[in-house]
């Protein structure tokens, strides 16, 4: 669309953000997954199973989605969703157990 070729733009897209495009987009994927586990142990809207938000996300399986999630977030997803819980429950002065 640019007219430039791949090596172009990535070239100028790391001059100018500071970080590659595969990261960048692999950095907005992720937070997409934060969001939907953040809304999935909510209960906002149906449950997604982790193949649903893996797929939402654009991987291709929930175990390459799994370790994209641990390499950024140091946790497993269903890990970084109890953790989720657990701080929302203590900041709200519920016991979880």
């Amino acid at each position: 669309i640019a007219g430039w070729s791949v090596f172009h733009f990535c070239r100028v897209f790391r001059k100018t953000t500071g970080t590659s495009a595969h990261q960048y987009l692999l950095e907005q994927r992720l937070q997409h997954a934060q969001r939907l586990l953040w809304a999935n142990h909510n209960g906002a809207g149906k449950p997604m199973s982790m193949l649903d938000i893996a797929l939402a996300c654009g991987f291709q399986t929930p175990s390459h989605f799994s370790a994209c999630f641990k390499r950024h977030t140091g946790q497993t997803p269903m890990q970084w969703q109890t953790a989720q819980r657990d701080a929302a429950c203590g900041a709200n002065g519920f016991s979880t157990g």
